[in-house]
């Protein structure tokens, strides 16, 4: 259930600039801690705030940086709402929206194809809204929206009226119910399971997750002093085309922002060897400069 880092060597090297400074950084989703404990072991001058909204990350990550002591501050909070919390610019900040190493293997979290254990999917185990609700609840045109919209399936409907048929005798309880009916109806193709898109639209739904990168985007850019550096990992099409996006549309309005990343970052092949979980990643960072004068 250890996790590992995607792509933890660019994202030091990326803040390079910083190393001899005392200098602050978010790490907005400190999950198992990787990406912190190695800035914080390359930086010895740097300070991080760590959020997490999902409480055994927190614990996890507290464990695992213990020795850093003050140097790190840890918050229980989506990342969304992080203005609450911080009360000045900071000098870097990193966004990883993959979903942990240990939420996937928990078999009770409801995120694996194989559980047994009430279907759930939720990050933060303190929300109302579940994957249970979602599958047994929602109506045909909701799940058709969701399907389409955050797993990219073109055709879902043969699935829909099969979850929506199954409903009707018994609810769905958990997740290997849910993929069996699913795997009834779209038969494996090579290794990838064929729930895998229904299971990350389902997830996307319960967590809300683009609409907090969306949030999180109009808000962060305003927290950033100049020369910090913003990191965000994604690990589907959906978010990168968001990030993507908005780092275009904030260096066209504010000279005085830089992508660095002109085509995304992907983990190195043997990264993808030691972590298969890494192969989907891909790191943008954009760069707060001094502000260019415009000559008239």
């Amino acid at each position: 259930m250890e996790h590992i880092p995607v792509l933890v060597k660019e994202i030091v090297k990326n803040f390079d600039n910083i190393k001899y400074q005392k200098k602050t950084i978010c790490d907005f989703t400190v999950g198992g801690g990787g990406h912190s404990f190695e800035l914080l072991s390359q930086f010895p001058n740097i300070e991080i705030i760590a959020f997490d909204k999902d409480s055994f990350a927190i614990e996890k990550s507290k464990a695992k940086l213990s020795k850093f002591g003050k140097r790190i501050k840890f918050i229980k909070s989506d990342f969304s709402c992080f203005e609450k919390f911080i009360e000045t610019s900071v000098d870097g900040a990193i966004l990883d929206l993959g979903i942990s190493s240990f939420q996937i293997d928990d078999k009770t979290r409801g995120f694996s194809f194989n559980s047994l254990e009430p279907l759930d999917m939720r990050m933060d185990k303190d929300q109302e809204l579940t994957a249970y609700h979602v599958v047994n609840f929602y109506d045909f045109i909701t799940l058709q929206r969701i399907f389409k919209e955050y797993g990219e399936i073109r055709m879902p409907n043969k699935v829909i009226k099969a979850i929506i048929s199954y409903r009707e005798i018994k609810k769905i309880d958990t997740c290997k119910e849910l993929a069996d009916i699913i795997e009834k109806k779209i038969h494996r193709k090579g290794k990838i399971h064929p729930a895998t898109r229904y299971f990350q639209a389902i997830r996307i739904e319960v967590n809300q997750e683009l609409e907090s990168l969306k949030i999180f985007l109009k808000k962060i850019f305003n927290f950033l002093n100049f020369g910090a550096k913003l990191q965000i990992i994604s690990f589907h099409s959906l978010e990168d085309r968001i990030v993507k996006q908005c780092f275009r549309e904030t260096v066209y309005n504010d000279n005085s922002y830089k992508i660095i990343t002109k085509k995304p970052i992907v983990p190195s092949d043997e990264e993808k060897v030691t972590n298969p979980r890494s192969r989907s990643a891909k790191l943008r960072v954009i760069e707060r400069t001094e502000r260019k004068k415009i000559v008239e």
